[in-house]
């Protein structure tokens, strides 16, 4: 029941957040496919990661178990794309978070990791080659098929920053490859506007 649900969860949660939009998105457009629809919500605050990632969302407990409060969540900020086809839907999020503490950061992704596997979600500590600064130690690979579906997510910790990134896409629209890489290049982009203290 429950992996069903995640993989009908729509990304793009339209429920309110207590957080500001940004007039330029985090992630540059060209990261994701032509033709996507961008949503950036900087200044996240906990209550609205809970209600858009973590605990008290739809389909609650959503992709986490533990409150960003008690996790020592700090800060950070909120990317989505969508594009609609005729055959195929593509969906991108992407969570960036700050912490009191490295360990709070792994914590974090962690929790995130044994909520979606809870799901059934299949869990593997590996480096992504197309990661900047991704090792075995870091960075938690996610997936997830079925028939219609495929989630391809993995969190990615450096320090105190906290990285958080899935895409959703059909299983067999042919597109699989490249979601993957965008999602990469996307998160690349993301890390660094947040080392460098931006959004």
């Amino acid at each position: 029941m429950k992996r069903l649900a995640l993989l009908a969860l729509p990304l793009v949660l339209l429920a309110p957040r207590a957080a500001s939009a940004s007039p330029a998105p985090a992630i540059p457009p060209r990261d994701f496919p032509a033709g996507a629809n961008i949503n950036f919500i900087s200044g996240l605050d906990n209550a609205g990661f809970d209600v858009a990632w973590g605990t008290t969302g739809p389909g609650d407990p959503g992709f986490h178990s533990v409150p960003a409060d008690t996790l020592g969540r700090t800060g950070g900020w909120e990317e989505e794309a969508i594009l609609k086809k005729s055959n195929h839907t593509q969906d991108f999020a992407i969570f960036v978070s700050a912490f009191d503490s490295a360990d709070h950061a792994l914590a974090a992704a962690q929790d995130m990791a044994q909520t979606v596997t809870d799901y059934g979600l299949v869990s593997t500590s590996a480096a992504v080659s197309a990661l900047n600064g991704s090792t075995t130690d870091n960075t938690t690979v996610l997936r997830q098929t079925d028939l219609r579906w495929t989630i391809y997510a993995f969190t990615l910790v450096q320090g105190t920053t906290e990285v958080e990134a899935i895409v959703k896409f059909r299983t067999h629209h042919g597109d699989g490859p490249k979601d993957k890489v965008d999602l990469a290049r996307a998160v690349n982009d993301a890390l660094a506007t947040a080392l460098n203290g931006g959004s």
